[in-house]
């Protein structure tokens, strides 16, 4: 995908290449939708077992829990609008998966900048507008990875407002270890090649920061190599009792503990029990009490949908939950 002549957040040239880059995105946010569903069931990722836990927790003794729809729900189909409903009236979460800020992030729309302006503009963390750029605020605004968070974070880099330059700037450089350490942890494990390939897509088309984002692997085998590296990472701090669940705490803690390499190379290699050091413990436990609290969201009605948006927009804006 090329972006257009005069710089980012201009328009896509080929309607046809952004219809089927909008098209992916959509597929992406159903396979999310199937995937935290078996989450949720505690179930296999795959449309035979989800079928049959349903069949099996409803009672419903025409259903067929070997019909090809099950296996639909994981290639990018959503539940057609009875079974959608019930599904969701009996797992809220699930709104949540459909209304998340991250399908409006990647959605490819002929809008200038000054819509993904008033969009970074909108963001909120625990109901209040950003904080100026300070390390400690970006560390709270991410928290520990997760990928409630990625679409906020690719606003910021979709907005050129001068007053984010250095939110920018930071998410330029720490933007690709957030995304691979949310990416370990389900259900975004199951759509990290999708969410790869649609992020890589807006960063050809110029339409995120300038340039190309640190560390950031393209291809498949690649990005497979570096999740591989951090959950060995884990394992070690697992096996070492630093921590007892693979949670936020856990993940808010590798986060920590990867900025100095040094500390993670000795983690890696060790031959013998290792203690965590206090610095990192003091670190940590300071960051459980200040970030990990932190909430971020993007109240549609701040953003002013009906303001300067075309209509071809809207649609695929309501298309991916955004209600507009």
């Amino acid at each position: 995908m090329n972006s257009s002549e005069g710089g980012r957040n201009r328009p896509w040239c080929d309607v046809a290449v952004r219809d089927t880059y909008n098209s992916a995105v959509r597929k992406t946010r159903a396979m999310l939708f199937a995937h935290t569903l078996a989450d949720l069931a505690g179930v296999p990722h795959n449309g035979h077992a989800l079928g049959v836990w349903w069949v099996k927790t409803h009672g419903l003794q025409h259903d067929d829990p070997y019909s090809s729809k099950w296996i639909a729900y994981f290639e990018g189909s959503l539940p057609r609008d009875a079974l959608l409903q019930q599904m969701l009236g009996e797992f809220p979460v699930l709104r949540q998966v459909l209304c998340d800020p991250l399908w409006l992030a990647l959605s490819g729309l002929s809008a200038d900048r000054s819509f993904w302006d008033r969009c970074a503009a909108a963001l909120r963390m625990d109901g209040k507008p950003l904080p100026d750029f300070t390390n400690l605020a970006m560390a709270r605004l991410c928290s520990s990875p997760s990928w409630t968070k990625i679409g906020p974070l690719l606003i910021l880099m979709r907005s050129e407002a001068r007053s984010l330059v250095g939110q920018r700037a930071w998410l330029k450089k720490n933007f690709s270890l957030y995304f691979y350490l949310a990416c370990l942890r389900s259900p975004l494990w199951h759509i990290r090649y999708q969410l790869l390939d649609l992020i890589s897509a807006l960063l050809d088309c110029e339409l995120l920061v300038d340039g190309e984002l640190r560390a950031w692997e393209r291809k498949y085998k690649n990005l497979n190599h570096t999740l591989n590296v951090y959950q060995d990472i884990l394992e070690c701090m697992f096996e070492y009792e630093w921590v007892h669940a693979w949670n936020d705490e856990a993940f808010l803690l590798l986060w920590e503990a990867l900025e100095d390499m040094e500390l993670v190379n000795a983690l890696l290699n060790s031959k013998t029990r290792m203690v965590m050091p206090d610095r990192l413990r003091m670190q940590w436990s300071r960051a459980k009490k200040t970030i990990l609290t932190a909430r971020v969201s993007l109240p549609w009605t701040a953003i002013g949908l009906s303001r300067d948006v075309a209509k071809g927009d809207l649609r695929i804006m309501r298309r991916v939950g955004v209600k507009a």
